[in-house]
């Protein structure tokens, strides 16, 4: 699970008696693991609001069907990342991923 693999690559241990409770009550997994969720929503979301072909689009949301966006493999958990924002750009098109419908599929 990413709350086990993110205890162990930042080597968290707080107060807590057990590992779990540990895992569970960490603000700063809790954190990472949301921010990468949200990170595989919006670039799905962004990437499927680019699809202009109604069977394509239909063939991406069926494989999708079989996954998780609770997958974090794609991170460098141990990596170096720079957070200073600009706050003129953005790394995705929100605008793009608001006009994202799939109800008509």
């Amino acid at each position: 699970m990413i709350r086990n693999e993110l205890q162990t690559t930042y080597n968290i241990n707080f107060q807590y008696k057990t590992t779990n409770e540990n895992i569970t009550n960490n603000p700063y997994i809790k954190f990472n693991k949301n921010a990468i969720i949200l990170w595989n929503y919006l670039f799905i979301s962004e990437k499927l609001s680019q699809i202009t072909h109604h069977a394509e689009l239909q063939k991406q949301i069926n494989l999708l069907k079989n996954s998780s966006m609770m997958t974090w493999q794609h991170v460098n958990l141990h990596g170096k990342y720079d957070f200073d924002i600009d706050v003129n750009t953005t790394p995705f098109d929100l605008n793009v991923v608001k006009t994202l419908n799939i109800n008509w599929i």
